[in-house]
């Protein structure tokens, strides 16, 4: 099976197409794995209004359950 990934980002000020890389999902069929960087995550809470950053941060933590979802159903 093919090795998929998605770098994951986070628009600060589209109307300037400007963006942060703040995480990477990862899956080959055998395993999933996602990361992303707290530290640039505290950057965008300075950056963006508390609902957008609110928005950011439960975004990740669900795509964190996705990933780990998808561990222990590869695992079965």
């Amino acid at each position: 099976m093919r090795t998929f990934y998605s770098i994951l980002y986070c628009s600060i000020r589209p109307n300037q197409d400007e963006r942060i890389t703040i995480g990477l999902f990862m899956a080959d069929g055998v395993q999933c794995h996602f990361a992303y960087a707290a530290d640039k995550l505290n950057v965008i809470k300075d950056l963006l209004p508390d609902g957008g950053y609110q928005l950011v941060k439960s975004n990740l933590r669900a795509i964190e359950q996705l990933a780990t979802s998808c561990q222990s159903d590869l695992l079965k």
